[in-house]
């Protein structure tokens, strides 16, 4: 059977006091700390620019800096107008409203939204992904709480405890559906192209820092210090993007098997999205199995601690790192059998 068809139990909203969900109340907290941290990082360019003017060496590096403050600024002010606004209505009717579970189905999207009929209203969701889009189209259905008096509304996806920000829109025809893809090796391949991305923008700066660096300055042993960093900022981006290559490859060694799986341990920050897990599967012998998940996302937690579900691409061999997630969704990642 092909992956992405698998009917598999995945994680769903409670029906009420979804901020009570560990998964749920984590990326909450973390839409509030994005919000400030867009702001935080206009200051970044700022400082280098004031740096290198006071050092003398407003050159290639300040140019790209002031480029980078117009584009953070544009994110930032984005950002708190689409979640910052939003953010406190989600909470309020997270710890109010039931969950309505409704037929949905993808009209239109854009790089910035995508427009769901959801029973007898059209929902402007954002941050919808195509890989998300898939699973909308397979399952059709998804979670809606609200909308309130002013149309704004939360919307979850199945597999997905993200709350994800939307708003009654104007009625808007169907589009042509995408061409079906598989939703775990699109994430991996737009997760290996934001890595690529940075490793070629930090590769800029670094190559900007050591430009400077040769100019007659009084800035040049700083300028070497800031070119090592981005370098070491590239290097740390390509062996991700690597990592994310090889994921991709183990997802192509063989079809997902079921393993009972319960949570031992998980290690991690409440400033990251992401925690490490340690669990005990069940074997078809009858044994169990220590398996270790880096960087496990919260969606992948969730998943596994609701269904008691370890999904794995072939067969479980120790010491082989392996390809975990849930079938047909944009959830995977590397894990390791003890």
């Amino acid at each position: 059977m092909d992956n992405t068809q698998l009917s598999v139990a995945v994680w769903r909203p409670a029906d009420q006091w979804q901020t009570e969900d560990e998964a749920v109340a984590l990326r909450l907290k973390h839409y509030r700390r994005n919000n400030r941290l867009f702001l935080w990082t206009i200051g970044v360019p700022v400082l280098f620019v004031l740096i290198e003017w006071i050092m003398g060496g407003l050159q290639v590096v300040a140019a790209m800096c002031l480029v980078a403050l117009v584009v953070m600024a544009i994110i930032a002010a984005w950002h708190q107008l689409v979640v910052g606004r939003w953010l406190p209505t989600a909470e309020t009717l997270l710890a109010t409203s039931p969950r309505r579970r409704l037929a949905a189905c993808v009209m239109a999207h854009r790089p910035s939204y995508t427009v769901l009929g959801a029973g007898d209203m059209y929902l402007r969701v954002r941050f919808v992904n195509r890989g998300l889009r898939q699973v909308i189209a397979r399952s059709g259905e998804i979670t809606v709480i609200g909308p309130d008096a002013n149309g704004n509304a939360v919307v979850f996806v199945d597999g997905w405890p993200i709350p994800l920000p939307a708003r009654v829109a104007a009625p808007t025809a169907q589009a042509a559906p995408e061409p079906t893809v598989d939703p775990a090796k699109w994430f991996l391949a737009r997760q290996a192209g934001v890595s690529w991305l940075c490793a070629a923008g930090a590769s800029l700066l670094a190559a900007g820092f050591i430009y400077d660096a040769q100019q007659p300055t009084m800035a040049v042993a700083l300028d070497w210090l800031y070119a090592l960093l981005f370098a070491g900022v590239a290097i740390a981006a390509l062996a991700s993007a690597l990592g994310q290559h090889r994921l991709s490859r183990l997802l192509t060694v063989g079809q997902w098997l079921r393993y009972p799986a319960a949570l031992a341990s998980l290690k991690g920050e409440s400033r990251r999205p992401y925690v490490d897990l340690t669990l005990h599967v069940s074997l078809q012998d009858g044994r169990s199995q220590k398996v270790v998940v880096r960087k496990a996302s919260p969606a992948l937690m969730a998943n596994v601690y609701v269904t008691g579900t370890l999904w794995v691409v072939g067969p479980a061999v120790p010491g082989r790192l392996s390809a975990v997630g849930v079938p047909g969704h944009p959830i995977v990642a590397a894990a390791r059998f003890a």
